[in-house]
């Protein structure tokens, strides 16, 4: 058995990367919510901000140089970490599923550094998350939680906009991709990574979308394109310019509908104004940016006025919330 020493708090809070806003204000933006809209969703400019954004099953090292030990049953016993159908799988040393899902709760994901090693605990699991898709299926989400070395000692929720709601489930899984959160672009076909997404940041709101790499997106089992993944991403983080850069803040609300109208726009009002059409490069048009003016986005790019009701190659269109 491995020795159970925590790490410092600080090597597992959040990145430090401030929220993206305008060009021109960054700092009073960085903060600002907009709650307006009561029917339409949140956005995030996080593609998948927290210190533990992904794992390989494999057990070797992410880029911030943790990785999983494995998966600690409640007497003590450490079997092999796995992830199947995001879901984390424990398994025994001949490879057999040992528990998985809401089984797992009350065990703990011990992960290390290369010194020291800490537990997460698994608190709570929910597999019945409702889709915002009419068409998909519910997604599930863990209660992932850690110990602070502080005295006294705080338990605290994994995903930082809910540390103090431990047993919340907070976290969904995606296996088999990863996320570049710079460009927010999609690496597709990852069979050994495991992506750990906060609630209320992008990845998670994606995958809620029903357009994750394992969901059934056309009612046949396949899922939704790259592309269309790529799309979803930039839309939610309002990367108008496809280039990384998010033009809004945590919890403005935007209306969003995709081209299939699986996801409506629910509540839309009649002078709601209409923002942009998305695809994987970020936005086809601009009309009435959700949080900043036209003229911010003009510094970075140039992009023509929204004057059709539809347009080709479009996966998704927004409004803003206001």
């Amino acid at each position: 058995m491995l020795p159970r020493l925590a790490l410092p708090l600080a090597a597992i809070v959040l990145l430090t990367s401030a929220c993206a806003a305008a060009p021109a204000d960054d700092d009073a933006l960085e903060f600002r919510d907009t709650y307006t809209c009561g029917t339409c969703p949140p956005n995030s400019p996080r593609t998948n901000d927290f210190r533990l954004p992904e794992l390989r099953r494999s057990g070797l090292p992410n880029a911030e140089g943790l990785y999983a030990v494995g998966l600690r049953d409640t007497n003590g016993t450490l079997y092999a970490f796995d992830a199947v159908d995001d879901e984390f799988v424990a398994r025994d040393t001949n490879g057999a599923n040992v528990a998985s899902g809401g089984d797992l709760v009350g065990w703990d994901l011990v992960v290390s550094d290369g010194v020291n090693t800490i537990d997460i605990h698994i608190r709570a699991h929910d597999a019945e998350i409702d889709s915002k898709a009419d068409n998909g299926d519910p997604i599930s989400a863990y209660a992932l939680a850690f110990d602070t070395d502080e005295v006294p000692v705080e338990t605290l929720n994994l995903c930082p906009d809910f540390r103090d709601e431990p047993d919340r489930p907070t976290v969904t899984l995606i296996v088999g991709e990863r996320y570049d959160p710079e460009g927010k672009l999609v690496i597709a076909n990852q069979p050994d990574w495991v992506t750990l997404a906060c609630e209320d940041e992008a990845l998670f709101k994606m995958k809620h979308l029903n357009y994750g790499p394992n969901d059934d997106f056309d009612g046949l089992g396949a899922p939704a394109t790259v592309a269309q993944r790529q799309a979803t991403i930039k839309m939610i983080t309002a990367d108008y310019c496809g280039s990384g850069y998010s033009f809004t803040a945590q919890g403005t609300h935007v209306h969003w509908e995709n081209h299939s109208r699986h996801v409506a726009a629910v509540g839309l009002p009649d002078d709601a104004k209409f923002e942009a059409a998305w695809t994987a490069d970020g936005a086809l048009c601009l009309g009435t940016p959700r949080l900043v003016e036209v003229a911010d986005v003009e510094l970075m790019c140039e992009l023509p006025p929204c004057d059709a009701p539809s347009y080709p190659g479009a996966e998704w269109y927004t409004w803003d919330g206001e």
